[in-house]
């Protein structure tokens, strides 16, 4: 795990404090690339994209959310599968026109907590933010920043053929007090 550790000061108003941000040149990233969000906030998943899912992944939805949309119709989506027993699945998907790709998060629950720390099993997609995504030359980068009771971990998943991957990047702030 790498563990950046630099602090930099901001002059003026324009950053919304205990916010997470990204911070790089354009010859790491272009802002002419990066995709237009159309719409924010969380949308309930309609009734054709639950079961275009549940066909891929040969599981039933129980229920899921548009986290972000694009205006070239790209959508980041929150998926939660129904549960098999302890065992329990939670998906972060990405929808384009010609594809569904999945970064899948399966885990066993104790009961008090699964993917984070006091969560109950449950998932809150308010609790899921994009910073951004944009077109690489080996598919669509995506950072993702996921808030917890402790604290807020960012990841940077990045889609492929099968699917979407974790780059070996991740970024976490605790907030929680000791």
């Amino acid at each position: 795990m790498i563990i950046w550790k630099d602090i930099y000061s901001v002059i003026g108003d324009n950053l919304v404090p205990n916010n997470t941000y990204y911070l790089c040149n354009s010859e790491v990233i272009n802002k002419e690339n990066l995709l237009t969000t159309i719409s924010t906030g969380t949308e309930v998943l309609n009734e054709e994209t639950k079961l275009q899912i549940e066909d891929i992944k040969g599981r039933s939805v129980q229920e899921g959310w548009i986290i972000d949309k694009y205006s070239e119709g790209t959508q980041v989506l929150i998926v939660v599968f129904e549960p098999k027993g302890s065992n329990l699945l939670m998906s972060i998907v990405l929808k384009t026109a010609v594809d569904i790709k999945f970064l899948d998060y399966p885990v066993v629950s104790d009961g008090q907590s699964a993917w984070r720390v006091d969560d109950g099993g449950k998932i809150d997609p308010k609790l899921f933010s994009i910073l951004f995504a944009t077109p690489t030359n080996e598919g669509l980068l995506i950072v993702v920043s996921w808030a917890g009771a402790e604290g807020e971990n960012t990841i940077i998943l990045l889609e492929n053929a099968d699917g979407l991957s974790q780059l070996p990047y991740e970024i976490g702030r605790y907030w929680s007090p000791i």
